[in-house]
């Protein structure tokens, strides 16, 4: 890749805008200008922001779909008001990489993450007037332990009386250790009778079939009682901690807390255990790499996953050491590796494609205070190849059908705003339309420097104004101009035309 393609790819990737005119110049000038560009993107307070739709992906915990009854919460959108609450842990994961703090506080903190909506039914210290994201502490007692102890984790991941906290037992497992118990092999043996409640609690603890999975879920199990309620689907029972609860272990589980094989005293210290289990930063580097490379890992990336962990634990588990690393493997980078390793052309997330766009235009996507690519009930994160945490778990790295018709349906909202808001200021003001005055004609040299413009600001091209690209962009400016004569709806629509450009989506 050339330097000014890694340029737009990393900061797409850590920030979701593109480049600025700025960037674009100095590494142009100067190739080795890239390092201290990118050094600036993982501090910038727009890749902290993009941390949490990425870990969304790992999380999915950001969805409006919780499994909890809001009818006693007296709320208007209880969907939304359950969208925050999973935006919770994910804020954590954004804290700790804007204070720089080592990757484990994410399972020590004594604090957590809360805005005034949640502030105003979680128990957590919050001063009055305060609004937006600010980190806060629990007041309910509950033992710290960052993102574990928190109720947007739990509210997604419930649990019922059978079940006995042994799936948010395999949810913490692959979160913090990337070890998904489902996926090992098992044989299931069977002789047990299913209908046999007494037969299945023997089999869990004595059956080798069983024992393969419950020997290492059971224990992590036991320490989550704390979160254990009588009604699973009362949102004001999750409200709180209930630490009468802790020792309900003896009776459903009959296994003591644990952490595969390290005996813990529940959630007092288990978020510690996690920190100090080797796998954890080794599965904070995959998780890193994948969500950059928008791949899964294979055997042939043991060599970039090594060096990855040796930068990483070198930096004190800094995340933003860990992320500004994979933008300097090779492997990022090569644009014309072999399938397996390299990735030729990402595809813009909705999130990526909202910020971008709002970069460039100043428009934002909004429907009702809802956030349009970041929500599913009034909005269209799933249809635009996003997650959405229960139904969509795996990000689209294709353009589909639906992914098409949103970026269709944000170009034209953010050309029109762009075009009405930029006729207003002086072309020193404007971000797009630096070359005209909106009452040109096909004839008139501005109109070829405007094009060659768009070419440059929306999709990192410098091109000829009287290039071959210039010229098929006039022809389309024409055939618009004979259908509107209104010079501004003429340029709104080119806008549009390049805001749905494929090189806008892909990168």
């Amino acid at each position: 890749m050339a330097p000014v393609a890694v340029l737009t790819r990393a900061s797409l990737d850590l920030r979701g805008v593109r480049p600025s005119e700025a960037e674009l110049e100095a590494v142009e000038a100067d190739p080795a200008a890239l390092d201290g560009i990118l050094d600036g993107m993982v501090a910038d307070e727009r890749f902290f922001a993009r941390l949490v739709p990425l870990y969304q992906e790992i999380y999915l915990t950001w969805t409006e779909a919780m499994p909890l009854r809001p009818d006693n919460l007296g709320l208007e959108d209880p969907k939304f008001f359950y969208w925050q609450a999973g935006q919770e842990p994910l804020e954590i994961l954004a804290e700790v990489a804007r204070e720089d703090l080592p990757w484990t506080e994410v399972v020590e903190a004594d604090w957590t993450m809360s805005n005034e909506d949640l502030a105003a039914f979680f128990p957590v210290e919050w001063p009055e007037g305060q609004t937006g994201w600010h980190k806060t502490r629990y007041t309910d007692g509950r033992p710290a332990a960052g993102v574990v102890s928190t109720n947007g984790l739990w509210w997604r991941y419930t649990t019922t009386d059978s079940n006995a906290n042994r799936r948010r037992a395999n949810a913490l497992s692959r979160i913090t250790v990337c070890q998904d118990i489902l996926d090992r092999a098992i044989g299931f043996d069977s002789s047990v009778n299913l209908l046999d409640e007494a037969a299945i609690e023997d089999a869990l603890h004595n059956n080798p079939s069983c024992e393969n999975c419950h020997v290492s879920l059971d224990p992590i199990a036991a320490n989550l009682f704390g979160f254990y309620w009588s009604n699973f689907t009362s949102p004001t029972q999750g409200m709180v901690y209930h630490p009468g609860q802790e020792r309900a272990w003896e009776d459903m589980l009959g296994t003591p807390p644990g952490w595969y094989g390290t005996p813990t005293d529940g959630l007092v210290n288990l978020g510690a255990t996690i920190a100090a289990d080797p796998r954890f930063a080794t599965c904070a580097v995959e998780q890193a790499f994948e969500l950059m490379l928008r791949r899964e890992t294979t055997v042939s990336d043991a060599d970039d996953l090594v060096e990855l962990r040796d930068t990483f634990l070198a930096n004190d588990m800094s995340i933003r050491s860990l992320f500004r690393a994979v933008v300097d493997l090779p492997v990022y980078r090569a644009a014309d590796l072999d399938s397996e390793r390299g990735v030729p052309v990402k595809m813009a997330t909705p999130d990526v494609l909202g910020t971008a766009m709002e970069d460039l235009t100043g428009y934002s996507w909004d429907r009702e205070d809802h956030p349009v690519l970041l929500t599913d009930r009034l909005g269209v994160r799933g249809l635009g190849g996003g997650v959405d945490g229960m139904q969509v778990k795996r990000a689209a790295t294709e353009p589909g059908a639906t992914v098409l018709l949103v970026q269709k349906a944000l170009a034209t909202e953010a050309a029109a705003w762009a075009v009405e808001q930029e006729q207003a200021m002086s072309a020193d003001d404007r971000r797009l339309f630096t070359e005209i005055d909106f009452t040109e004609t096909a004839d008139d040299r501005a109109v070829r420097l405007q094009l060659a413009a768009l070419h440059r600001r929306v999709l990192g091209e410098t091109v000829d104004p009287d290039g071959a690209e210039v010229d098929a962009d006039l022809e389309l400016w024409r055939g618009l101009a004979a259908i509107e004569p209104d010079v501004p709806s003429v340029w709104r629509d080119v806008l549009a035309a390049f805001l749905r450009d494929p090189d806008f989506l892909l990168y």
